[in-house]
């Protein structure tokens, strides 16, 4: 017989089939479940970059308020201690009318601020403006010092202190008082003068701000009470706004972190009754943080928006696309902030003097310029001293120029250490140099300008110890002779410095 072999039936399976259809199955499982991944990381990336550009493209406005909010106060902070310091000097009484005829004079040249009163340490009223003698004699010292604070916390140790706002009944709104102490030869606090400025005034340097919709500028003190904030959510009651400290995310993260600089932070906040985003700057000279705060609401819709439209785009054109985007992304970020260095480089150099790396004379010009400018608004002095080196053309005859060069050098370093931060040094040509001293009276440039040139005298130098000595003409902007006039005022400065050079080694702020 013939032999019949047996072959599989119709339902039988192939192993190397089904073996391809599980490496199939097991693809598209793997290929399903890296989708769902790369799904949810690009939802993460995405997250974390809108959350980041959020708070990159709203922290330099954040900056620039607290800088302005920070100068708006230090501009009442000195206007406050030397109106006290004249008080101080006078030999008349205190109490009597010309202390309130010159209490009513500063609060017309000031007209931002609401009234003023002249406090003994005990808490009696010394003199006050009419707006606050028309209070009730009992209830006078409740409203220039809320009984909330106690006086005794209120005086300075040095400075100026930002209060906690109230409801001025007299002046029918919320001030901020701004309170600053007198103090005698011997140190000790004898009188403070407290100024009632309106919550209001502060939104002058805020409301400009391109504030994202919902948003809102606030200055916190250390205490947790705020100072100040715009704009006042609706319907929101003042009494329970500014008259109770804060207890959300924010101040706990400030005193958690001992107050730092900056920063920026996400959690829930009293004032905009939800989750929120912050970004803030903490005062240079007070006790204060400026901050924006944001809905979170913000954020969530622009990434829910973005994840919409990736969502759009699946499989591998979804990687791809993600690659290319991170990559061109990165590329971008790289190219520009390349860009922003060689930038910047350039502009520092076109600015400097090569020598001296003071700046030259005319990045000098726009600097004095723009404080002229500020200046003129604000009413405060812009000192100028105009230098020369005496005699340094004996230097380069004897030493040769590099000797010169690097006495020019030591003598930049050597006026820079006698300087603030914030004032500028140029170099107008030769052995020429300018400084230029903002908030400066010709008084005390003088005294600056005489620091500079003793330390010339007692460091030597030139080469092998040569004494090189300078000169100095002085003028500040609100001088007669000047006017708030740009050239006048360097005309003013050099005419002073050549009457200086007669002498040599001298300073001259005067005809």
């Amino acid at each position: 017989m013939l032999g019949v072999r047996a072959t599989p039936s119709q339902g039988g399976s192939d192993p190397a089939a089904a073996q391809g259809v599980g490496a199939i199955r097991f693809a598209a499982r793997a290929g399903s479940i890296l989708a769902a991944l790369f799904c949810l990381a690009i939802g993460y990336w995405t997250w974390v970059d809108t959350r980041s550009d959020f708070t990159v493209s709203y922290t330099p406005m954040v900056e620039l308020g607290a800088s302005a909010t920070d100068g708006y106060f230090r501009g009442m902070e000195r206007s406050l201690q030397h109106f006290g310091n004249e008080l101080m000097s006078s030999p008349a009484d205190l109490r009597s009318a010309r202390t309130r005829a010159e209490i009513a004079r500063f609060l017309r040249e000031h007209p931002d601020l609401a009234a003023l009163s002249l406090i003994e340490a005990d808490g009696a009223v010394v003199a006050s403006s009419d707006a606050v003698d028309a209070i009730p004699q009992e209830n006078v010292a409740h409203a220039i010092t809320p009984s909330t604070e106690g006086f005794s916390r209120v005086i300075p140790e040095g400075g100026m202190t930002i209060g906690r706002p109230y409801h001025a009944p007299h002046l029918a709104q919320w001030i901020i008082p701004l309170r600053v102490a007198m103090r005698g030869k011997d140190g000790v606090a004898h009188y403070v003068l407290s100024a009632a400025l309106p919550l209001s005034k502060p939104y002058g340097l805020w409301k400009d701000a391109p504030l994202p919709e919902g948003a809102a500028l606030g200055l916190l003190r250390d205490d947790g009470y705020l100072a100040t904030q715009y704009p006042i959510p609706e319907r929101k009651d003042l009494d329970e706004l500014f008259g109770t400290p804060r207890v959300g995310a924010l101040i706990r993260f400030l005193r958690e972190h001992d107050f730092p600089p900056m920063g920026s932070l996400i959690g829930f906040s009293g004032a905009l009754d939800g989750e929120s985003v912050y970004i803030f700057r903490r005062l240079a000279r007070y006790r204060s943080t400026f901050y924006m705060v944001a809905p979170m609401s913000l954020i969530w819709n622009h990434w829910l928006r973005t994840m919409r439209q990736l969502m759009l785009v699946i499989g591998l054109f979804v990687l791809a696309g993600w690659a290319v985007y991170r990559g061109t992304l990165r590329r971008q970020r790289l190219w520009t902030m390349e860009n922003q260095r060689a930038k910047d480089e350039f502009e520092r150099i076109s600015r400097m003097d090569f020598l001296t790396d003071a700046l030259n004379r005319r990045a000098f010009y726009a600097e004095l310029e723009k404080e002229l400018s500020r200046s003129r608004r604000e009413r405060q002095p812009t000192a100028l001293i105009a230098l020369d080196l005496d005699h340094f053309k004996t230097i380069n005859d004897r030493h040769g120029h590099l000797a010169g060069d690097e006495a020019l050098r030591q003598f930049v370093a050597a006026t820079r250490s006698e300087l603030r931060p914030y004032d500028v040094l140029g170099r107008f040509g030769g052995e020429e140099f300018t400084v230029l001293l903002p908030n400066t009276s010709t008084r005390d440039a003088c005294v600056i300008a005489e620091r500079i040139r003793a330390r010339l005298q007692s460091h030597p130098i030139g080469p092998d110890g040569t004494v090189v000595t300078v000169s100095a003409g002085v003028a500040d902007s609100l001088e007669a002779e000047v006017r708030e006039d740009f050239v006048r005022l360097i005309g003013v400065a050099d005419e002073r410095l050549y009457h200086a050079k007669r002498e040599r080694n001298a300073v001259a702020a005067g005809p």
